[in-house]
């Protein structure tokens, strides 16, 4: 009954990671067929009788091969994306989470920060898109939108009228309808007018966000985005990640200028602003192609 699709939802919910020692889900995946088609052969050796006669003969030896290919583990995003198709909701963390830079940038609150004397106010709030339905208005006016926004904290339902998701950018050609399409799983941000709904008793029901503009955060980044800090101790620039960070600003040359701030025991930091020759652009691969080659929190976009 614990067949290969099994193992796979075990393995993208998080299910395998108390028992993966040290192996990223990735290298686990990998291995599953091998580790499947073993598991088959143990069984069918059982029921066939063939294990009882060799172990009379002699001790039984080891007979199973545990290799894990040498494969670049998941990016976060693949990551959460496979917890949500297991489990129906993000597990070790949330899309935002590696937007959380561009959120402290470009929204005013989130879903936590909603509250009564909002009413009426206009926002910015990022988030995800969940939950959304396409309907046909019965005056004639066209379609209109209604979506969960979901962050990190909880959710808020958003609308968009007709004539705002007919809306055309001038510059970009597309509508507010074309924008939600294109952005699918990937964070949003929307600037729009806060609702409290409100019982009898003067009691908050729910809130809602009347939707002005809807646009993509990585959009945003990297339009805003100028440059590119480094913050790195001078333990971390050995000779060999000297090397790996220029084949990293190679591969992601862009218009963006790179700053290096290198801090010496502590007490001392340099500041190095590289030429035009190694601007870099503002998007997710570069970042985690930082923090994959140094650690975590290393890089800041400005």
């Amino acid at each position: 009954k614990v067949n290969k699709r099994t193992l796979e939802g075990l393995l993208r919910s998080g299910g395998l990671d108390s028992v993966a020692q040290g192996h990223a889900r990735a290298q686990i995946l990998g291995a599953i067929d091998s580790a499947v088609d073993q598991g088959q052969s143990a069984q069918r050796d059982r029921e066939s009788g063939q294990a009882g006669l060799f172990d009379m003969l002699a001790a039984p030896e080891e007979v199973y091969v545990e290799e894990y290919p040498d494969v670049p583990e998941w990016s976060p995003k693949e990551r959460l994306a496979g917890e949500r198709d297991a489990l129906g909701f993000y597990l070790t963390g949330h899309p935002l989470d590696r937007f959380q830079q561009d959120v402290e940038r470009f929204a005013t609150t989130n879903t936590a920060g909603l509250g009564p004397k909002m009413d009426g106010n206009e926002i910015m709030l990022a988030g995800v898109i969940c939950d959304f339905r396409e309907v046909q208005t019965k005056s004639g006016r066209g379609p209109m939108a209604f979506f969960q926004l979901e962050d990190q904290f909880g959710r808020v339902e958003a609308i968009v009228f007709p004539k705002t998701y007919a809306r055309v950018d001038e510059e970009t050609g597309s509508s507010v309808a074309d924008d939600l399409e294109r952005a699918g799983d990937e964070p949003i941000l929307i600037n729009g007018r806060v609702e409290v709904e409100k019982n009898d008793e003067g009691e908050v029901v729910r809130f809602k966000l009347i939707a002005d503009t809807v646009r993509l955060i990585a959009d945003v980044r990297a339009e805003r985005t100028r440059g590119i800090k480094l913050k790195l101790t001078s333990e971390q620039l050995t000779d060999d990640k000297i090397l790996k960070l220029k084949q990293v600003v190679s591969d992601h040359s862009g218009t963006c200028k790179l700053e290096l701030q290198v801090t010496v025991d502590e007490r001392y930091a340099s500041n190095i602003v590289f030429g035009d020759e190694f601007g870099v652009s503002a998007d997710e691969s570069l970042m985690l192609a930082l923090e994959r080659l140094f650690e975590p929190g290393v890089a800041r976009m400005v």
